[in-house]
């Protein structure tokens, strides 16, 4: 709550937050493509939670955030050890991702995503109105022509390399869409899978 008292998202970040939803979401994107923006890439980032940099989170609080707020936070973030019960004598260090469970996490998940977040809508203007459409660990890019998909996808590529998140991208789930809508081209998708 103290959080999102003292930080607001970037307008295209819609997860995690009181009076967004999924369907809100749903609605955007479809307003995005009726202005046009028809070359659309989702992205579903795998272990979204579990595979934030902690260093990354905590530099990034302590630039948007009070101190002590930053504090609170920085405690949640310690790296913890843990034992299974299948392997008791054997501990595991927990030092990347956000707490499952806690009521922050879904907080400090969103302020870990809006610096992507940020690096997409700086580059908009012909590329698109709104390039994008986050929502928990699901990217909508979208962009008026193939070239400025292209555009998008190479800074979301870099964002992921600079914040160590190299394979997190779904086999599989990740789909790119260029559709058309006028009267003289078809209205079916092409879809591309990776």
């Amino acid at each position: 709550m103290l959080l999102r008292r003292k930080y607001s998202n970037n307008p295209v970040q819609l997860g995690f937050q009181k009076g967004k939803s999924t369907e809100g979401a749903i609605l955007r994107a479809t307003e995005l493509q009726h202005r046009g923006q028809n070359c659309i890439a989702v992205l579903d980032l795998s272990a979204a939670y579990d595979t934030v940099p902690r260093d990354f989170l905590i530099q990034r609080m302590r630039s948007v955030l009070p101190p002590v707020v930053c504090r609170m936070a920085e405690a949640l973030l310690r790296p913890s050890w843990i034992s299974t019960i299948r392997d008791p004598g054997r501990w595991f260090v927990i030092d990347k991702g956000v707490p499952q469970g806690s009521p922050l996490s879904p907080s400090l998940y969103n302020l870990f995503m809006d610096e992507f977040a940020d690096r997409i809508c700086a580059v908009s203007g012909d590329i698109a109105d709104i390039p994008a459409v986050l929502f928990a660990d699901d990217v909508l890019l979208t962009a008026k022509s193939p070239e400025g998909l292209q555009t998008l996808l190479v800074i979301a590529t870099k964002w992921g390399e600079d914040r160590q998140r190299r394979g997190t991208q779904k086999a599989g789930k990740s789909e790119i869409q260029v559709s058309k809508e006028t009267k003289d081209e078809s209205r079916t998708p092409r879809w591309w899978t990776e």
